[in-house]
């Protein structure tokens, strides 16, 4: 009834009590001390595996996570969370080592340095991760047992020489890795403040012990030196201050597009890697990427000598010619299959912690811009800009293409220096000598046949105008030359498969250009003497016979040489060895044709993936092939082999085209000859003529000398 009342007068109904309780509500705003945080969801999705510790588990984010709350189905979850449950049982062994043997305080002393700081490692993690209750002290003892295997191990590592054979870490190099792969993380983070007061309280080293600092740079990084002027927060963060450099400042925009590594390089652009000078005082990092532009080529670009120093590299000698290109300066980057989630770990730190500070971020996006395609990273690892062991550069492409994936930027450091390149790119001179140059004078040879063909051309022209002009006709001659190509069968000496050898002569070794092996590429049938076959630089390689059985064989024996061999993981070395000369399906092709390599599994392709694949995750020490590797690089980097290859590759690949371009120098001799012959022709015509006309002279002087006489005769006798 009161209802229908109130309803009736259009009074509105009130509420009688607060619906939302935001009493217990968090605020709104960071907390300023968080700095661990959950991976977002986006980049988790990417690839999650990146972001997981498969070894060790350090802090609360995946701290004694049960099996029945995973995928059973998932094989590689539940094997990892076995290992994480060894691990545990390895850190309580450290933990009773470091109290018998490093201090004399007890446990409860340094549990107590977390209880008075436990408040504010708390406030380190976000809100979004479950940490444990303050109930029977369950973090305090987790942030302890986390906390002081760290410290040994990093302890043990550094004088590694008296717990390497002994040590269950030490001598696994895979465990080894595998553990500071792990500590890297984003979720598998302590506060590093935490670790110093810890580390500091120990009380029995010299005074010039080194800081917690040095030792954690000491573990991650080995020898490589670098200033940190900010405060460390964690390991994640440790890494990121490895590649970052102060001098970086961020812009108020992002870029938008930059033209790719082989557009640039074809317009002219050089890139080059830095090279650490020994005078050189400034600490220089991965991210410090440098553009350098003589003042004259911003006024008159056509001064560019980029493209004439790719045509002709003999005039690099010179000073002031090799000063006088625009050129890109970075510093080398090395990738390896670990590369990948030490990267992803950091951009996601900085997508969470540095949102307008995102200078990895930056850099890979840069990266993301400059690789395309295979051929770009092809480029860049020529330039010895980018060193990997990923098996191929289109491996290279595919990682740095997937790593900008889900990536936001607010702003980007590298602004100005995309500016730049898009504007030297475009720029009107330099956009048609990159046409000219990746037709005519793509290498050495191409331009000399450009060149070359300049000059049949002025030839032809001007003996045109001799023939015109002097009406002088000539009988052209005919050229037959005939070329046999024939194959010839090597026999393998019967050699252990790990047993590869670099055969080099004597005088190969101080004339490089007696080398014969283009020669004996263009003419095979030169081969039958002897001195001729013996002046080749020879990679002598074993037969390695492959069919679906091997890959299963040879997975084990490497397993056993990581495990029981780490120094002397011959098997290893040799895989290694073979994935660095097997990228792509042309070189698996290539061995197979010198039947170094016998297989049944249906394609160069197959054989390519197999040898790749098989050497991801592998650990080296050390390689028995190390001086066969040193070899085999400075072979191809000589100036001589470099530009004989592309002379091979260009004009003569095949038959056919070796007998084209042998036909085009014939063609060449043959005008050159009649252009001396026309010169001559000429010489001797205007000579005649000459002689001719003297003649006449003469005869009309003396005709005009008898008349005189005769006349004189007649005046006489009259």
């Amino acid at each position: 009834m009161d209802s229908d009342t109130n309803s009736s007068h259009g009074k509105e109904p009130e509420c009688p009590e607060i619906i939302i309780d935001v009493e217990n509500a968090k605020p709104a705003q960071r907390c300023s001390e968080c700095c661990i945080y959950m991976v977002p969801k986006k980049l988790r999705e990417v690839k999650k595996e990146a972001y997981t510790p498969k070894l060790i588990s350090i802090g609360p984010v995946h701290h004694n996570k049960e099996l029945n709350h995973m995928d059973h189905h998932n094989k590689n979850e539940v094997d990892n969370k076995k290992e994480q449950e060894n691990m545990e049982s390895l850190k309580l062994r450290y933990f009773n080592e470091f109290f018998c043997r490093r201090t004399w305080k007890g446990q409860k002393e340094f549990a107590n340095i977390i209880i008075k700081n436990e408040e504010n490692i708390r406030r380190c993690y976000a809100e979004e991760i479950s940490l444990p209750g303050k109930e029977d002290f369950v973090f305090v003892k987790m942030i302890l047992l986390d906390s002081i295997f760290i410290i040994e191990l990093f302890l043990r590592t550094a004088s590694r020489s008296g717990y390497e054979k002994d040590d269950y870490i030490l001598s696994k190099p895979w465990l080894e890795e595998g553990i500071k792969h792990d500590l890297i993380l984003l979720e598998n983070q302590l506060p590093f403040f935490i670790l110093e007061q810890l580390y500091h309280h120990i009380g029995v080293f010299p005074e010039d012990r080194s800081s917690f600092l040095e030792l954690a740079c000491k573990y991650f990084f080995g020898e490589k030196k670098f200033s940190i002027v900010n405060k460390v927060k964690h390991f994640t963060d440790l890494q990121r201050y490895f590649y970052y450099s102060p001098k970086l400042k961020s812009s108020n925009n992002i870029i938008a597009h930059l033209y790719s590594a082989t557009k640039l390089d074809t317009a002219g652009l050089n890139f080059k890697k830095w090279k650490e000078e020994p005078s050189e005082v400034e600490d220089r990092r991965l991210l410090d990427i440098q553009i350098e532009n003589p003042d004259p080529l911003k006024i008159f670009p056509c001064f560019n000598c980029s493209s004439l120093l790719h045509c002709l590299p003999c005039l690099k000698c010179f000073w002031c010619l090799k000063r006088m290109q625009t050129s890109l300066v970075i510093p080398p980057f090395e990738i390896n299959h670990g590369t990948e989630h030490i990267f992803r770990n950091i951009m996601a730190l900085e997508q969470c912690h540095y949102p307008k500070e995102a200078y990895i971020c930056n850099y890979i996006v840069l990266l993301d811009f400059l690789i395309n395609t295979r051929d770009d990273a092809e480029l860049l690892v020529d330039k010895k800009i980018i060193v990997h062991s990923l098996g191929s550069n289109k491996e290279v492409a595919k990682m740095v293409n997937k790593l900008g994936k889900e990536i936001l930027e607010k702003n980007s450091c590298y602004l100005q220096l995309a500016k730049n390149l898009n504007e030297h790119y475009e720029n009107w001179w330099n956009k048609n000598i990159a046409s000219l140059k990746t037709v005519y004078f793509r290498d050495i040879w191409r331009g000399s046949a450009t060149f070359v063909g300049i000059i049949v051309l002025l030839v032809t022209v001007g003996t045109w105008k001799l023939e015109t002009l002097l009406n002088i006709y000539i009988v052209q001659q005919s050229w037959t030359r005939g070329l046999k190509f024939q194959v010839r069968k090597e026999n393998q000496a019967d050699k252990v498969l790990l047993d590869i050898q670099v055969e080099k002569p004597n005088l190969s070794e101080i004339f490089p250009r007696f080398n014969c092996s283009w020669l004996l590429h263009c003419l095979p049938c030169l081969k039958c003497f002897w001195c001729l076959d013996y002046l080749q630089t020879r990679l002598v390689v074993p037969r390695f016979v492959i069919n679906h059985g091997t890959e299963d064989l040879f997975r084990n024996l490497m397993a056993l040489e990581q495990c029981h061999y780490p120094f002397e993981a011959y098997i290893c070395n040799y895989i290694v060895l073979l994935d660095f000369l097997i990228n792509t399906r042309e070189d698996a092709e290539l061995l197979v044709e010198k039947k170094i390599i016998a297989h049944s599994l249906g394609s160069y392709k197959a054989v390519a993936q197999m040898v790749n694949k098989l050497s991801q995750e592998i650990v080296e020490k050390n390689s028995c092939y190390h001086d066969v590797a040193k070899d085999l690089n400075e072979h191809y980097g000589n100036w001589w082999n470099k530009n004989i290859a592309s002379l091979r590759t260009v004009y003569f690949r095949d038959v056919w085209r070796g007998t084209a371009t042998f036909v085009g120098i014939v063609v060449l001799f043959d005008e050159c000859e009649r252009s001396v012959k026309n010169q001559g022709s000429r010489g001797e015509s205007v000579e005649v003529a000459t002689s001719s006309q003297e003649a006449t002279h003469k005869k009309a002087m003396c005709e005009a000398f008898d008349w005189k006489l005769k006349s004189h005769a007649r005046l006489s006798s009259s």
